[in-house]
């Protein structure tokens, strides 16, 4: 089975396209739901993020965060975006990626050595637990998985239950003055929670996903080795890159070059 790798972005940026580019090296089917001004970026389909869109959860969302209300937002309506085009597509299982994380696999074949019953694959890093949070920006769906968390997600925002979890965790922020509060990270987390997730910030079939290359942390804190101010990248070849864990190498699955990084993403292309 083919499995679709998906990104979700409105714009030109030329990032995007170098992204899209790295993943048809290894995948054949590459998907973008973006805008007008991207339709030529080199996808093997293209769709509109407007056709899509739901406008009910933006009607309920409250904002409760020291990052920019739209952003944080859009964040949370690309699952719907996604979820929306699978139950269109007909498609039962879908890989997302975001717009500046390159990718270095064929996703078909790493997801064919999942565990039977897993619901979806994200990043999930130690932290301590006022901190806790997941990242989809590697992640593999199932439909079904993203229709529980499209519920989920909803009812964190119309329920009393849900807008109290939430409430108590922006006041830790505000009273604690930490960054951060409330985003989709904070609610892929909470869902994850006794869910069969494959957690690929871990190291799987001797590779990783990169979780962000300006850090070390990936899993675990100080986990990889830097080289000024990224992770410090073994080149074997074109694509064939590996990072250094204690004396171990370990396999590049993906890197997500996140923030200024972005500029560093043609040099990693193969």
């Amino acid at each position: 089975m083919t499995i679709p790798v998906v990104f979700i972005h409105e714009g030109d940026q030329d990032y995007l396209k170098v992204a899209i580019r790295q993943a048809r090296r290894r995948n054949s089917r590459v998907v973008l739901i973006g805008d007008k001004s991207n339709g030529s970026f080199g996808a093997d389909e293209h769709g509109l993020v407007k056709q899509l869109r739901s406008q009910h959860f933006a009607d309920t969302y409250q904002h409760m965060s020291h990052n920019h209300a739209e952003g944080a937002l859009r964040g949370m309506m690309r699952w719907f975006v996604l979820l929306e085009w699978m139950e269109r597509s007909h498609q039962d299982v879908a890989f997302y990626c975001d717009s500046d994380a390159m990718l270095y696999c064929d996703v078909s074949e790493f997801l064919a050595t999942y565990p039977v019953g897993w619901a979806a694959s994200l990043q999930i890093p130690q932290k301590p637990l006022w901190l806790a949070s997941a990242s989809g920006h590697f992640s593999a769906w199932t439909k079904d998985a993203l229709r529980s968390f499209r519920a989920f997600l909803e009812g964190m925002y119309t329920t009393e239950r849900g807008l109290s979890v939430l409430r108590t965790k922006w006041a830790w922020h505000m009273l604690t003055n930490t960054p951060g509060g409330v985003g989709d990270m904070t609610h892929l987390f909470l869902w994850s929670l006794g869910k069969p997730i494959i957690n690929n910030a871990k190291v799987l079939q001797g590779a990783v996903f990169d979780h962000n290359i300006n850090i070390p942390a990936n899993y675990t804190e100080d986990e990889y080795r830097m080289n000024g101010a990224i992770k410090d990248i073994i080149v074997d070849g074109p694509g064939d890159y590996w990072l250094w864990r204690g004396g171990e190498r370990i396999r590049v699955n993906g890197l997500h070059f996140q923030g200024q990084a972005k500029r560093l993403m043609e040099e990693y292309e193969g």
